[in-house]
C-alpha cells in the first residue's frame, strides 16, 4: 500500500457524499481527515474511514507548492484545485 499525504485527492465510496472528490488534509492510522474548501472547509475536515474513500495518489502542484513552502493553505485554493482535477485536468 502506497503512503497516503496531505494534499492528495481522494474520492468517496460511501455515505451520502458518495462520488465526491475531496482532497487529503490529514491521516491518521485508518481515518482520513477531507477538505473541499466549500462545505468542509479546513477549520471543519469530513472524518472518514481509509476503507470508504479511493485515493488518487496524486497532488495538485499549487498545493503542494504552498505545502512545502509552509504557507497556510487556503479554502479559495482547495476548491480550485478540486474543480480542476474534478473537470478532468491531468496533472
Amino acid at each position: 500500500m502506497k503512503d497516503i499525504s496531505q494534499g492528495m485527492f481522494a474520492r468517496s465510496l460511501a455515505g451520502h457524499d458518495a462520488g465526491k472528490l475531496y482532497m487529503i488534509w490529514r491521516a491518521e492510522q485508518d481515518l482520513l481527515y477531507l477538505i473541499d474548501g466549500k462545505n468542509r472547509t479546513i477549520e471543519n475536515p469530513k472524518k472518514k474511514k481509509r476503507k470508504h474513500v479511493q485515493v488518487d495518489y496524486r497532488t495538485a502542484p499549487e498545493i503542494t507548492q504552498i505545502i512545502t513552502a509552509a504557507i497556510s493553505v487556503r479554502n479559495e485554493a482547495v476548491r480550485k484545485a478540486i474543480r480542476c482535477r474534478d473537470k478532468g485536468g491531468d496533472r
